[in-house]
């Protein structure tokens, strides 16, 4: 799942997209006497695509998509009896798209809109592809590829500078020129 905010953390509301689980307890005290604390592990990591512009132009988002391998997996079960976390179905590569409804606005020099995206850990030497468009249906693709693993319930950030890229003046053509 893949959300977005720009002055708050923002990963608030990803335990929509999260598996969280506990290690077993082997019995409880029936008489109530004792509290029971269970320590919540998370099954997926955090990718914070934090956007910015440094470029001339302000930009209108209106989409990321982000691509890459074992990002997700439709069957992820909690053995409860030991503790056991399986995950099942890993489709690569794969897609996950976040369309905006109230555009994130980046203008330059301001402050940087942040989106999040749960996935399965690991990653490491794995490239991702990170497209944003603007309103005008232009694209911007970065490639990522982090460098060591990004572990269960932990956050990544990949800082992207989402701007035009001016292609060089073409030099003048002597075609035409005459000599004398």
């Amino acid at each position: 799942g893949m959300q977005g905010g720009v002055d708050n953390d923002g990963t608030s509301r990803l335990y929509r997209y999260d598996v969280l689980w506990a290690d077993p307890v082997e019995k409880a005290n029936p008489s109530g006497d004792v509290d029971l604390n269970f320590k919540f592990k998370h099954a997926f990591a955090v990718l914070e695509f934090k956007l910015s512009t440094t470029g001339s132009e302000t930009i209108n988002v209106t989409k990321i998509s982000v691509t890459g391998s074992d990002l997700f997996a439709s069957v992820v079960k909690v053995n409860l009896t030991n503790g056991e976390l399986t995950v099942n179905n890993v489709i690569s590569p794969q897609t996950s798209n976040m369309n905006f409804n109230k555009q994130p606005v980046l203008t330059p020099g301001g402050k940087p809109y942040s989106c999040y995206m749960t996935i399965l850990p690991g990653h490491a030497g794995k490239k991702l592809t990170i497209t944003i468009t603007d309103k005008n249906n232009k694209p911007y693709t970065f490639e990522k590829t982090p460098s060591k693993d990004i572990a269960a319930g932990q956050r990544a950030v990949l800082p992207l500078d989402v701007k035009a890229i001016v292609e060089p003046e073409p030099e003048p053509s002597a075609v035409g020129v005459a000599s004398t």
